[in-house]
Formats: C-alpha cells, structure tokens, sequence
C-alpha cells in the first residue's frame, strides 16, 4: 500500500509538465494506476503485486516541495480486504 503524506507539485489540467506517475508493477509499461500533480493528497494506493512503478518528473519551471509517501507491505484477504 502506498500513502501519499505530502503532495505539493505544479498542478497543469492533465498533469502535464510535473507529476508522479504510478503504476501497477515493476516497469514503465504496467497498468496505469494514476497521475499525480497539485496539491490534492490521492487516497491510498493498494497494488495487485508487491511492486509499484513511481516516477517523479518535475520542469524547472515550478519549485515545489514534491512529495512524501510511504510504502507498506499489507495483507489482503481473497475478498480484497485488508
């Protein structure tokens, strides 16, 4: 599971220029999970495997303070509940 704690990265409509990207597994070309910008914190992030994609890409347009999350390894039950 992925908690996002703080979030503060140029907001564009569809998050264009500065976002942190993830997806659902270990490369670039896994399932998108969401694209990231702004300030707006996303509800946490439950992955299908044990991996997370997580790019970060920022212009030198916009100075923000970026982000913090924190990765945690949890257990679901075959229904999908923690």
């Amino acid at each position: 599971m992925l908690n996002f704690t703080s979030l503060d990265v140029y907001r564009s409509r569809l998050c264009w220029y500065d976002y942190i990207e993830v997806r659902d597994g270990h490369w670039k070309k896994a399932p998108l999970i969401g694209r990231y910008c702004g300030e707006k914190i996303p509800e946490p992030i439950i992955s299908s495997d044990s991996r997370l994609w997580i790019e970060f890409r920022s212009s030198s347009n916009y100075v923000g303070k970026g982000f913090h999350a924190v990765y945690e390894a949890v257990s679901v039950d075959v229904s999908g509940s923690m």
